[in-house]
């Protein structure tokens, strides 16, 4: 069980009903439904577009903005490209992109692994602004499991070449 475990879960159902894309938001009211309008436009150009709320990130607060710059220069690292938002979780993904990996991770990992995947394997990347938001939420993401579970994926992903 888990965030990763739900998201494969939702792709495996997209693809089965036929559908061309998958977005996803994160439920926890980081993310404005008016920021859909950004993805549209990039449909058919990306195989995966990632929501980029590192242009406001004097809004995130200095842990996360920290947390969040580090995961995503690491990503950057590993795919060979820039990845400006990494921990995103307003996303679109392609049918294409989901029927071209094999995701074994369960928990917020798998948005990494969905990353560093896809880049190795030459899908297209893009990123659209969106607006970051917060009001004091309680983030599911606990800090020490949660990160050890992203560097598990680090560790992991030198055995994906």
């Amino acid at each position: 069980s888990g965030k990763g475990e739900a998201l494969k879960r939702a792709f495996e159902f997209a693809l089965g009903q036929g559908y061309d894309y998958v977005l996803t938001m994160d439920g926890d009211g980081q993310h404005a439904p008016d920021d859909l309008h950004n993805f549209l436009p990039m449909l058919g150009e990306y195989d995966l577009i990632l929501g980029n709320r590192m242009s406001e990130s004097e809004k995130v607060p200095l842990l996360r903005r920290i947390a969040n710059q580090s995961s995503s220069m690491i990503v950057s690292l590993l795919c060979g490209r820039r990845i400006y938002d990494s921990q995103t979780g307003f996303r679109a993904y392609s049918a294409r992109l989901l029927r071209g990996l094999t995701l074994t991770s369960s928990r917020y990992d798998l948005e990494s692994e969905v990353i560093i995947k896809a880049a190795r394997k030459g899908f297209r990347i893009g990123h659209t602004r969106i607006q970051t938001i917060y009001a004091g939420e309680v983030s599911r993401f606990r800090n020490f499991i949660d990160s050890v579970r992203f560097l598990r994926v680090v560790f992991k992903s030198f055995l994906w070449w």
